[in-house]
């Protein structure tokens, strides 16, 4: 096989918060990042992901993954944290030079509630974990109403979490894709569904590998085991 390399890869990082219902409490699990590159090469059998955190660390190789794939979602980080990566292609013959050096830093997730009397939402974006006033945190909507279940995703690929909610009376849910915290109809927000039946609990997750959206889910009670 050829040791000669053509390749010029650029890796674009995106920050990610896998918010489910069961992340508000936050974890050293709640984040991920998302890498992906130009392949150039026509001759790799795959790439080498290296990763360090912060700035001033040390680059350790934490994947592999096969020839013609551009893209690696790195999961299981911790919050708050800056990550950087650097790819590079390997064949039988050696490795390539290093693609640039890009980082990321994960979102810190707090808590929040959201009053379903009211439809508003209170969010401690200054993550002291109380309410403060709604100048220092943060007070949404009127989004949702009483019955409705609160959801928060990634809905339109941004990097920040939006809110939303499940109505089980109608198996509808409704996204605030836009993020500007309110309700403007389907045809700016998004309207999802029938998905589910009344007694689900919603969930919201990164289902796909390689996603940079959250996608819409369902937890049934009634069928546990």
């Amino acid at each position: 096989m050829s040791s000669s390399w053509t390749l010029s890869l650029r890796v674009f990082l995106t920050p990610l918060v896998l918010l489910t219902a069961l992340a508000w409490a936050g974890g050293s699990d709640a984040a991920q990042l998302s890498s992906t590159w130009t392949d150039t090469s026509s001759n790799e059998d795959g790439f080498k992901i290296e990763r360090k955190i912060g700035t001033s660390g040390t680059f350790t190789q934490i994947a592999t993954v096969g020839k013609n794939l551009t893209a690696y979602t790195d999961a299981g980080l911790a919050t708050a944290t800056t990550y950087c990566y650097r790819v590079r292609a390997y064949n039988a013959a050696g490795n390539s030079a290093y693609s640039n050096e890009t980082c990321g830093t994960t979102a810190h997730v707090s808590i929040g509630i959201f009053r379903p009397s009211t439809g508003k939402w209170y969010l401690d974006l200054n993550g002291n974990g109380k309410l403060d006033s709604c100048t220092i945190d943060a007070c949404l909507g009127p989004f949702g109403q009483q019955g409705n279940r609160p959801v928060v995703g990634d809905w339109a690929g941004t990097g920040t979490a939006q809110i939303g909610i499940f109505d089980p009376s109608t198996l509808l849910w409704k996204l605030n894709r836009n993020g500007n915290d309110s309700w403007d109809g389907c045809s700016v927000d998004s309207c999802l569904g029938p998905f589910g039946t009344s007694g689900d609990l919603p969930v919201v997750g990164r289902w796909k590998t390689g996603s940079s959206t959250d996608l819409i889910g369902i937890y049934r009670p009634s069928k546990r085991g």
